[in-house]
Order: structure tokens, then sequence, then C-alpha cells
């Protein structure tokens, strides 16, 4: 782990925290960064910053305008940097269960999510499993929870295409459609990425999933504690991650609405994450819904390609369809 990945665990992590601490958010980390990137400063040499450093630095941003609120600041960093011991501890307990840290000053960390969330791109990763995998290409698989046989047939016969065609499932590794997407991956020992929002620790108890990620196959990746519960912003949050990790995105079920996968599914038609494939299920208003929205309608005759040039005659909202620009925070290392 170099310095300035250090440095982003002590002041973004939701480790070892009291009432009086307070991590930095995704935003206020960014804005953070971009200001030390003007200044020349790397993160590594904030962290060892006197309290003088620290009130030139803040005198010399637009990050605050008022002194009592630099005051506050400072005040704030000093008692995030404090823990530093204690997560140092805490590191070396989860390394012990398989679970590591990567950050955005890593080279390991997804260069895709970086491209195409930019500032909203969380500043670290809690992972288990050989963060090799993430060089792979993958389709990212979205849907209900509750589904019924039919749904878990059209999921797995799609994997088995999408598997031919040379990529890998990305999910959320929540019970339905991402448990199955990914298990049927799994068994044709292709690659799966999981994007999860609750106890990666209690996960990790799971003799298939351990098996799995001691073959390489398996890579789990969430933006918390490993021992926090089950979380619903944290669970729609995650979503965008599915879809930009993704070099497109199937839908299997969506409710008319509402839920998670329709969020996700209506905030990636919008910001174009990666395009969108949805099956053309007649009977499903939340399909039908984001089918007129713009995703592009699959269904059991469906191949499996995912070009975009072949979709966009029927589909004009992928019509030049572009990722975003990686940012100049991103120079940070």
């Amino acid at each position: 782990m170099n310095k300035n990945s250090k440095t982003i665990i002590v002041f973004c992590s939701h480790l070892c925290l009291n009432d009086e601490m307070k991590p930095y958010e995704t935003k206020e980390w960014i804005v953070l960064a971009e200001n030390l990137l003007e200044n020349k400063i790397q993160p590594s040499d904030f962290i060892t910053f006197a309290d003088e450093d620290f009130y030139n630095f803040f005198k010399s941003t637009n990050i605050f305008k008022e002194q009592a609120q630099i005051d506050s600041e400072i005040e704030r960093i000093k008692k995030l940097i404090e823990r530093t011991a204690r997560i140092d501890y805490e590191i070396e307990k989860y390394e012990k269960m398989g679970i590591k840290i990567m950050t955005r000053a890593d080279d390991i960390y997804p260069k895709i999510l970086k491209t195409k969330l930019g500032k909203n791109c969380p500043p670290l990763f809690y992972y288990a499993g050989n963060p090799i995998i993430l060089k792979q290409k993958f389709i990212g698989f979205v849907g209900s929870r509750n589904i019924d046989i039919i749904d878990e047939e059209f999921t797995r016969d799609t994997v088995f295409k999408i598997n031919k065609k040379g990529y890998g499932i990305v999910s959320g590794g929540a019970k339905g459609v991402d448990t199955i997407s990914t298990t049927t991956s799994l068994k044709s020992n292709i690659p799966a990425v999981e994007y999860i929002s609750d106890s990666m620790k209690r996960k990790l108890k799971n003799s298939e999933v351990q098996n799995y990620i001691n073959k390489n196959l398996l890579l789990i990746m969430s933006v918390v504690n490993p021992d926090a519960g089950f979380d619903t912003g944290m669970a729609m949050a995650r979503n965008r991650l599915i879809y930009a990790q993704a070099a497109a995105s199937i839908i299997i079920r969506a409710d008319l609405k509402k839920g998670g996968t329709w969020s996700g599914a209506s905030e990636n038609l919008k910001k174009r994450y990666s395009p969108s494939f949805c099956w053309n299920h007649i009977e499903y208003e939340g399909n039908q819904e984001l089918i007129k929205m713009g995703a592009y309608p699959i269904d059991e005759t469906w191949d499996g390609d995912i070009s975009i040039h072949n979709m966009s005659e029927k589909n004009n909202i992928l019509d030049g369809y572009k990722p975003k620009q990686i940012s100049i925070f991103d120079e940070i290392k």
C-alpha cells in the first residue's frame, strides 16, 4: 500500500470512528484532492502538516470562506489522523479474513470506473479476491430479487450467450437475478465481479464463495465496511458501479417506477454509463417502460451481440454513446 493510498483510507474510511469523527465522503474528498493537486501537494504530505500548514493551505483555496470553517475543518482532520494506528490494526485484522482495501491512488483500482463516473467514483473499495479479474470485460446483470422459474431460465440462457462472447458477469450479489447470473458464469469457469452493499465478512463465510475466490474466478467489491449491515441507500448507489463496470448491461426484470432495479436502470439510461438491454417480456410493465425510455429490447432469439452500431437504428438513445473522460484528479498517485 503506497502512502497516498494510506492517506485516503485515513481520511475517507468509516473504520474506527467515534461520535467526534466525520470521514470525508466522495465529493468532499474530490474537492480536497483537486485543491491539493493544484497546490502541488501529495495527499501523503498533507497528513503530516502542522497547524500553520493547514491554515496556509485552506486560506489559499476557495473551499471555505470563513475562518471558523477553517478552524473546524482542521480539527476534523486532526481527529481523523489520530485514528491511524487503530486503522492499521483494523486493516491487519481484515487481511487475515481475506479482505483488503484499494483506493483511487492504487494501480489496481478499476480505471473504467474513473473514466465513466469521474467525481462520483468512490475513494476506496474493500475487496476479496484477485483484482486482476478487473482486467476482464463484463456484462452487467440486474433484476428483481423476487423472480420465478421463467426469469431464472432466461437469465441462465442469456449468461451462456454472454459467456460464449467472452464476457464475464458483474452484478450486485443479491439474491434473485444477481446470484443466478453470477453462479451460472462461475460454474462455467468464467469470472464474475460482485459490487455488494452489505457485510462482506458474512458473505465470505460461505464455502462456495471462498472456493470461487480461491480459483481466481470471483472478486467481491464494496464501499461499505466489511461488518456493515444492509443499507438501502448504499444498495441504490452501488447500481451505478455495476453499470459503469459493464461493457453493456442486461435488465431481466424491473418493477414499474419503484425499487432498486428501476432506479439504477433509469439512471443508466440518462447517464449512459453502459448501453442498456432489457428483456422484452410483454407482461413486465417496468421492462416495457424502460424499453420505451431507450433500453434495447431482447428476447430468447437474441444472440448476445452488444455492438452499438447494430442497435442504433432501433434504439436512438444510444446513438453517439460516449463514456465520460477521466478527471484531472486521477493524476494523483
